[in-house]
């Protein structure tokens, strides 16, 4: 039964997209309060680059991070991923 829910892309693909837009949501707040800052390298490099488009670049390349991990594995691989991130968001959220 986990394994039937954990392989299926829908549900992967849902939970990623979620994850990253609480990502985006949740630093972009922190940021604002003053209380935090982008820890990713890759991504405060796209911040400092493109300024306020920053969530749309960053969406781009997780979206096609997923893509990719869609095409050459399994569904199951983007749960890792989709944890790291909801755990992020959830730190983001703290301060």
């Amino acid at each position: 039964m986990l394994m039937t829910i954990l392989t299926n892309a829908y549900l992967a693909i849902a939970a990623f997209a979620a994850a990253q837009i609480a990502d985006v949501m949740t630093t972009s707040a922190a940021i604002r309060s003053g209380r935090g800052r982008e820890a990713n390298p890759v991504i405060r490099w796209v911040m400092q680059h493109t300024g306020r488009a920053w969530p749309i670049v960053k969406l781009a390349i997780t979206t096609g991070s997923a893509v990719v991990i869609l095409l050459y594995a399994e569904p199951l691989w983007l749960w890792p991923v989709t944890l790291l991130t909801g755990a992020v968001a959830w730190s983001n959220s703290r301060l």
